[in-house]
Parts: C-alpha cells; structure tokens; sequence
C-alpha cells in the first residue's frame, strides 16, 4: 500500500500525527517510542518543530520510527528555516534513510518578539520547493545538475482551511499544477469542508484526475489545544465532559458513510507538547478492529 493507491478498504486508511521528541531520549515519558507503539495507523507522519520549539529533524525521526515499528512513514518540510542549498541536501539525506513521502507546508512565520534569536529564510515559497522535489525525481538539483541519487520522493501538501470553512482554491490549483501528489486538510468539524474541498477541485481540474485528500480530524481533550476552528458547539460539549474520542469516532463515521476513507488524525496536545497517543490508538482501533 502507499499514499496514492487510489482503491482504500472499508477500514480506512490513517496517518497518525507525530510531534518528534526535544532530545535524543526515547524513553522519557513525554517522547517515548514505544507509545507510538500501540497506535495501529497506516503511516506515521513527523511534524516539522510544532510550537517554533528545537527539536529532532523530522526526516530524521521518521527514518528511526521505521526502522524501530517497521511502518512507514511522511516526513514535514518547511522552506522557513533553510536555503535551497540546505533544503536538497537534507533531502537527498532523506533518500538514504528511506524516507519517500515528504509533506511541504509553508510554515508558521516567527514572531517579531524572537527575531533577534532567529529569523525567516524563505529561499522557497511552499510551491517551488514542491517544484524542485519534483525535478529532483528526475534526478536534477536546483541548478539543473546531475544527482546520483535515484530519488522517489511522493509528494504532499496541505488545504488550508479558512475562519469561514471556505479554502484558497487558485493555491491549490497551483501546488497541483507544480506536482502535489496528495493532499491534508487541516482538522475541521462537521461534514460541509468535504464539500468544499470537492467543489474547488471540481472548479480547477473540471476533466481531470483528482488528487487524493486525507482529512484531518482532530482528537480534542478537555484541557488540550485546539488546532484549527472548532465550532462553538464542539468547545462546549468538551468542557462539558465529552469525550473527544467519540466525536472523533462519530465524525470518521459521517465521513465514511459518505465514501471518505482516508484521515490524518491529530492525538491531542497538552502543556508542554504532551502528546495522547493512546487516544488515537482508540479511535484507529475502532475501525481497524471492524
């Protein structure tokens, strides 16, 4: 199986979301692997720094996730942090550590107040950088020179969800148009982003083969962060003592009734960047037990 077979079963297939740990121990409580373990997902998906905090590079914990739970794996980029220079070199890297499926996203620009610390780079824009993966398939860099490599790289990116559930159809259209393989919406409540989403890509490739999307869903605790827009009737059921995982299981149902079957599901995030592995082993289990 990989991320573009275009036929998934019944059971769904999902990506779990993987915040890459602040050091090199993996068995302290707030990293620790082997709560990666218990998680039955189809691909683990390392984000790149969540929280603008120092942490392990994500192609380099997705490479040791596979090797150590032998499932595979997506690595987040970013072009923030990284010339061009940089940027390849760390991905022909990725290449020898057998890491194939990388996600571009843009990056959450740096606050004013940490500028003296470090600062934006920006060499790419999201959609050159997606440009330049692709040119590197044919084996060339940046500056049209021979790699040795033979690189295989799937490429990702995101949708990005607005306040008013609408999307940015013209970015989309172009991150296909420069190579996008697949695609993840940021988590979203309720079933009407489906449709957007279905709509825009039915604007922009009227008579053409759509990209796959994996939908985000965002498994929320009482006290956890909330990432993207819940609704206000989402923060109230939780604060009133519902369970973030039943919603969860409640929204992939809707979903899959209407013929969706592939999600990136985000455990919930706590202080201090504490994940809840065990809440997605739930709700993954919940279908892949079926």
């Amino acid at each position: 199986m990989t991320l573009l077979d275009p036929m998934v079963d019944a059971q769904g297939v999902f990506i779990c979301d993987v915040s890459p740990p602040r050091g090199s121990e993996l068995d302290h409580p707030v990293d620790s692997i082997d709560s990666l373990s218990t998680v039955n997902a189809d691909y683990y998906a390392v984000a790149y720094n969540p929280g603008l905090a120092v942490r392990t590079n994500s192609i380099v914990y997705a490479s040791f996730i596979k090797k150590y739970l032998k499932k595979d794996v997506i690595a987040f980029i970013s072009p923030r942090d990284m010339n061009r220079l940089a940027l390849q070199s760390m991905l022909l890297g990725a290449t020898i550590l057998d890491v194939n499926n990388i996600v571009v996203v843009h990056g959450e620009s740096i606050p004013a107040r940490n500028h003296m610390k470090f600062s934006n780079v920006w060499d790419y824009s999201a959609s050159g950088l997606i440009t330049d993966i692709n040119k590197m398939n044919q084996n060339l860099d940046f500056n049209n020179r021979s790699l040795t490599s033979d690189n295989k790289f799937i490429v990702g990116s995101t949708v990005d969800i607005n306040d008013d559930l609408s999307i940015n159809c013209s970015l989309l259209k172009k991150k296909i148009e420069v190579g996008t393989h697949f695609f993840i919406t940021q988590p979203f409540w309720g079933s009407c982003v489906a449709d957007t989403v279905n709509k825009c890509l039915d604007a922009v490739l009227p008579d053409a083969v759509k990209p796959l999307i994996y939908y985000g869903i965002s498994i929320l605790g009482k006290e956890s962060k909330v990432f993207g827009q819940a609704p206000s009737h989402i923060a109230k059921q939780i604060k009133s003592g519902a369970d973030g995982i039943d919603l969860a299981i409640e929204q992939i149902s809707a979903l899959m009734r209407r013929g969706i079957h592939r999600f990136y599901i985000m455990p919930p995030v706590y202080s201090g960047g504490v994940r809840d592995y065990e809440s997605a082993s739930t709700v993954i289990n919940f279908f892949k037990s079926k």
